[in-house]
């Protein structure tokens, strides 16, 4: 089984958009994560992803997923 690596950290920032060429897009807070990764070479690596708080919640809500999932075949 092929490994892409190990999550060792991860960073976040909330951002307001004041200005854009979309008028929707303005005064729109923004999410951006950063996931902090060591390769199985070990190098590290910076993942970084931006969601709209929708999609930010939405995101959560997979993880959860994914948490319980991971609970139960380790319980197992």
């Amino acid at each position: 089984m092929a490994t892409e690596g190990k999550l060792i950290s991860f960073d976040y920032k909330i951002s307001l958009t004041l200005a854009s060429d979309s008028e929707s897009v303005c005064n729109r807070p923004t999410i951006q994560t950063i996931f902090y990764i060591l390769t199985p070479t070990n190098e590290r690596k910076e993942v970084v992803y931006e969601f709209t708080p929708e999609k930010f919640n939405d995101f959560v809500e997979e993880l959860k997923k994914v948490q319980e999932v991971t609970r139960k075949a380790i319980s197992t």
